[in-house]
């Protein structure tokens, strides 16, 4: 009875990631819709479909008449967060339920107004003219009125973001991919794959090692299971355990700037099957080990599901995580952090890890690379303050500012190649501050405290030791190098 009868609409639609919504069975029918829309975003983003912009599409597609006037305040990721790049990119306008609206104006809601950070779009149902790259009008609004702004579209490859920032258009656009960066492993939850682990005595020929609970309070380990959301309360019942079910395992807590800590030890029933991929260990072989069998009886018990299967599938993930880390036995191991507001990354000689026992978390992105120079190339890129001028109209924003970078760093940043002037600037101005910033460490109690991961929060720390490399000598030599390869200017 009232399908297209109105020729307005005012709206605050709910601001939630679908993610949020549990088992609800309202969650599936929202998929649905978001899906038939052409706005569920592809790869980790598909898990943070928003409420807000498919209530707005049903709204306007089902309620308006055509040239209907729209204004809706929806959150201010809608302007940049990779899960809305679909919504920007006007992909409902020719959708399987396709959508006729365009945005004609935007305001940025003065921060602080909401909890969270807000804008309001103001558009028509009329038919999208995709690809435009026409400014978008807008404004600043305040309690006091209005201060006019001028939002631009602005593009790197197959994602774009509206920004009101005139300095985010100055760095040189780019959809690269300089490094097979993958993500890392659902290495979940972590108070049943860590432990406190040390070698243990053991028959000549054979290597054992001592598994026992973490004390959170005295334990060097305690960093590892302090924030753990799921199984708090589970304690491994203290056993000896064959060599061949610990792994050594790199999270984002152990990532600095520059510098990857030592690997956390972590239990694990998983095994390289025929294909060199990484796959549940066989019943058969854990019944050769009673002691083994008997810890993993009790995770799984504590897991909810005595089937190894899907406790390897909530690892690997429906994206195949964990079978497709294939670490090789010779270059340089690069990794970046997957969230945070800044960049931060490191690299290393693969020499330096036990590659047959190597485990990558989810909250670090990684990729091999054959080469020192191509290493310290990305290393330096990846952790300079150009990096994230460049990305920061893409970051999404929540109430502390600029958050979750996952791979708009990459996308940013050339892929190397030694014949470019540049790109050597880059890989030896991080190497003479690589052995700078070693030099310090060594020598600089302050330094080594930072690098603990139970002194203080993982942003905190990475921001102490940013603040120590800006003085070291050769700080700003390597960050000109890196604005010319960015193309942006850095104060």
């Amino acid at each position: 009875m009232v399908a297209g009868e109105f020729n307005g609409l005012v709206s605050n639609p709910p601001w939630l990631a679908l993610s949020k919504i549990a088992d609800n069975p309202y969650k599936e029918a929202l998929s649905q819709r978001a899906e038939a829309f052409g706005i569920k975003p592809e790869g980790p983003s598909h898990l943070h479909i928003e409420l807000a912009t498919i209530f707005l599409l049903h709204a306007v597609g089902r309620y308006l008449q055509s040239g209907a006037a729209v204004g809706c305040i929806v959150p201010d990721t809608v302007l940049n967060g990779h899960h809305h790049n679909p919504f920007r990119l006007g992909q409902y306008s020719d959708a399987k339920r396709s959508v006729d609206f365009t945005v004609e104006k935007i305001w940025r809601v003065e921060s602080g107004t909401f909890k969270n950070e807000a804008c309001i779009l103001f558009g028509r149902k009329t038919p999208l003219a995709k690809g435009t790259s026409t400014p978008i009008p807008g404004a600043l609004a305040r309690e006091n009125g209005l201060t006019p702004l001028t939002f631009e579209r602005i593009e790197r490859g197959n994602r774009i973001a509206w920004t009101d920032n005139p300095a985010a258009t100055a760095g040189k656009a780019g959809f690269f991919n300089p490094a097979p960066f993958r993500q890392g492993a659902d290495v979940m939850p972590r108070t049943l794959i860590f432990h406190e682990i040390a070698p243990a005595p053991a028959p000549s020929g054979r290597v054992q090692w001592s598994v026992k609970p973490i004390d959170k309070s005295t334990s060097t380990l305690g960093f590892v299971i302090k924030d753990a959301k799921k199984h708090k309360g589970f304690r491994i019942t203290p056993r000896t355990v064959p060599d061949r079910y610990i792994f050594d395992v790199l999270t984002s807590n152990l990532l600095t700037p520059f510098e990857l800590g030592t690997a956390l030890k972590g239990f694990l029933p998983i095994e390289k099957n025929a294909q060199n991929n990484w796959g549940p260990v066989t019943p058969i072989t854990l019944a050769a080990e009673p002691a083994a069998k008997a810890a993993f009886d009790e995770i799984l018990a504590e897991f909810g599901s005595t089937d190894l299967t899907k406790y390897f599938a909530a690892i690997d993930s429906d994206r195949k995580k964990l079978t497709q880390q294939h670490v090789p036995a010779s270059g340089y191991l690069v990794v970046t952090g997957a969230g945070g507001k800044v960049v931060c990354a490191a690299h290393a000689p693969v020499t330096a890890f036990r590659i047959d026992r190597l485990i990558l978390d989810q909250t670090l992105y990684w990729a091999p690379v054959g080469t020192e120079d191509e290493a310290l190339y990305l290393a330096g890129a990846l952790n300079s303050e150009a990096v994230n001028k460049v990305i920061q109209e893409f970051q999404p924003r929540g109430a502390f500012g600029e958050r979750h970078v996952h791979t708009l760093a990459h996308e940013a940043t050339p892929k190397y190649d030694p014949d470019e002037v540049s790109h050597q600037e880059v890989a030896t101005t991080t190497q003479q501050l690589f052995a700078e910033y070693l030099a310090e460490k060594s020598s600089s109690k302050a330094l080594q405290n930072m690098l603990d991961p139970n002194g203080s929060k993982l942003d905190v720390r990475r921001r102490k030791i940013r603040d120590v490399i800006k003085h070291l000598p050769s700080y700003q030599q390597y960050e000109a190098a890196c604005s010319s390869l960015y193309g942006v200017e850095v104060a």
